[in-house]
């Protein structure tokens, strides 16, 4: 069953007009005998499942959104996407969050933040219990948050990517439609079309992290993961002024300073890279590839004593066998 609501000062007319359904239908199962009277107080019911059709105008406009080439990603990540623009039909934007989601929004980011594979979990799941609120607001920072989380799976934690990727592009996909005005929204499409690597989908990661950019002007992240884009594609100038504005915003975001780093590391400026790299890591102990990183860079420039001995410290306090793997590798270590 899923539950409709008459906002105080609203008919049962008003609100079949904007959910796209017959008056007379839902008037079945509201329990309202005047449809064109305004309700005094705020009035729910509930409707069975299956009782909201999309029309096919809407599912053409919803769809159109979203490259041709990712349509077909599974039914999963279909099925996501309607039931999240149903669930946006019936609740309304009206919707404030409680204080419990709110705290537990906050939980989340604090454990995503840390940067580390446990945390990163932590946060997935704290964000699905948080995409069943009836706030709007609270919905979409809640699959974005998924959909950005699951994509670093892969790009900074090293899973492999058709693990990640259906489930990024499906909480990418539920983010966009709970409020498509959201930069996180399409950070974390941009993030997910990036799962993978395939070169049909760089374009549109691209597209989406600029339009994440856009909206989020004081976003660091946005910033940083379009800086990290445009460096994919060879464009050294623009990248350096994209991880410019994110290092403007946050000077202290790790995951910029490593960006950067690896934009001085491109342009044989081993002396800024490294610095960049120490940077880092002081910023955020708990996140560990610009350590890693700095393994790999003291050892390429003769170092590698000192190298060895910080990669071992390193990935003896990692617990997550591919994650240490996958550190084995920045670090130079070609068993991983």
């Amino acid at each position: 069953m899923s539950q409709v609501s008459i906002p105080a000062g609203q008919s049962l007319r008003e609100v079949a007009e904007r959910l796209g359904v017959s008056v007379d239908e839902l008037q079945k199962h509201a329990g309202v005998s005047d449809a064109e009277a305004p309700q005094e107080v705020e009035r729910r019911f509930e409707i069975p499942d299956g009782f909201f059709r999309v029309r096919d105008r809407d599912r053409r406009s919803t769809m159109a959104a979203v490259p041709s080439s990712h349509l077909q990603e599974g039914l999963n990540s279909v099925v996501a996407l309607e039931m999240e623009y149903r669930r946006t039909l019936v609740s309304g934007s009206g919707v404030a969050a409680t204080d419990e989601e709110r705290d537990a929004l906050a939980e989340a980011r604090r454990a995503f933040e840390r940067y580390e594979p446990a945390s990163n979990a932590l946060a997935i799941d704290l964000w699905q219990a948080l995409t069943k609120s009836r706030s709007i607001p609270v919905r979409a920072e809640a699959f974005a948050g998924q959909g950005i989380a699951h994509a670093l799976r892969n790009i900074i934690y090293g899973e492999p990517a058709q693990t990640c990727r259906k489930a990024a592009l499906s909480a990418a996909k539920s983010a966009q439609m709970a409020d498509p005005k959201r930069p996180e929204a399409h950070l974390a499409m941009g993030l997910a079309l990036w799962v993978g690597g395939a070169r049909e989908d760089a374009a549109a990661a691209r597209d989406a992290l600029e339009r994440a950019a856009a909206l989020g002007e004081g976003n660091a992240a946005c910033w940083c993961w379009l800086a990290a884009r445009l460096r994919e594609d060879g464009e050294a100038d623009t990248a350096h002024d994209a991880v410019a504005i994110a290092l403007e915003l946050a000077p202290n975001f790790a995951l910029a300073l490593e960006r950067a780093a690896l934009l001085a590391l491109d342009a044989i400026d081993l002396d800024r890279a490294e610095t960049l790299l120490r940077a880092a890591a002081s910023a955020l102990p708990t996140y560990a590839n610009p350590t890693a990183r700095l393994a790999a860079l003291r050892s390429a420039r003769g170092h590698s004593d000192e190298s060895a001995a910080l990669l071992d410290e390193l990935l003896g306090d990692v617990e997550d066998e591919a994650y240490r793997e996958h550190l084995g590798r920045l670090g130079g270590r070609a068993d991983g």
